[in-house]
């Protein structure tokens, strides 16, 4: 089966349950989970929370989690960061107990002994460290007039919210990006910063606004005759489209 044919499934599922349509996104997810597990194709760790939660608003009785202990314990992190994401997406009561299915379904399937990532999971020093010194940079940066270089800082920033999984945070300091590079007449920064915003709409599953996102970036690329970066912005609104 095609890498596409497999992303379909997944794919319907989140538009049929926005939709409203649950018992048929409900099959959608389960043929996904289906097709993912024979693959041992980590993108199962989208799919499991996605049918946990589609189940638990469907007030299914079936355990999602069931006899998956066969699962490589080294997709444990990516299952409890997507649960993660989709929680702080719906935060919903099914949300609530889909993140209770894979807290409950990670300690029985790593163990206590394996547990210390997951101990870990929401202390990163290193991540804090990055976070802390570019919130200084900016301070710093707008304290010295240099407001190009807190703009540039702050998109760094954003994106650095976007790969820990804080997407309420890196929403908000993207679109501020966007504003604040127009407002300053910053071309350049102005096309990352929508490049980048539109990348972060497409991975959370809001297809729309970054395929708008990156037409727009295209646009203001091809008016300010920067080619590279046109291309650039090109290529990656292909893969959106695809």
């Amino acid at each position: 089966m095609s890498v596409e044919m497999l992303q379909s499934h997944y794919c319907a599922a989140r538009s049929h349950m926005r939709d409203g349509e649950l018992k048929v996104a409900l099959v959608e997810a389960e043929l996904a989970v289906d097709q993912f597990w024979k693959d041992g194709d980590s993108k199962i760790t989208q799919a499991l929370p996605l049918l946990s939660l589609l189940r638990h608003a469907s007030q299914s009785k079936e355990d999602t989690f069931e006899s998956l202990d066969d699962l490589p314990t080294s997709f444990s992190p990516q299952l409890l960061s997507e649960a993660t994401l989709l929680h702080e997406e719906h935060q919903s009561d099914a949300s609530m107990k889909m993140m209770a299915d894979v807290n409950g379904f990670i300690k029985r399937w790593v163990g206590e002994e394996n547990q210390t990532w997951h101990e870990q999971a929401d202390f990163n020093p290193l991540a804090d460290d990055r976070i802390e010194s570019l919130k200084s940079q900016i301070t710093q940066f707008y304290s010295d007039g240099s407001r190009d270089r807190a703009i540039e800082a702050s998109l760094a920033l954003a994106n650095e919210y976007a790969n820990l999984g804080q997407d309420k945070r890196a929403f908000k300091l993207f679109r501020q990006v966007v504003e604040k590079s127009k407002r300053a007449g910053r071309t350049n920064i102005r096309i990352d910063g929508l490049l980048d915003f539109g990348q972060f709409m497409s991975r959370i599953e809001k297809l729309d606004d970054a395929e708008r996102l990156m037409r727009l970036a295209a646009g203001v690329a091809r008016k300010a005759n920067d080619r590279e970066k046109y291309a650039h912005v090109i290529a990656a609104l292909g893969v959106v489209l695809m």
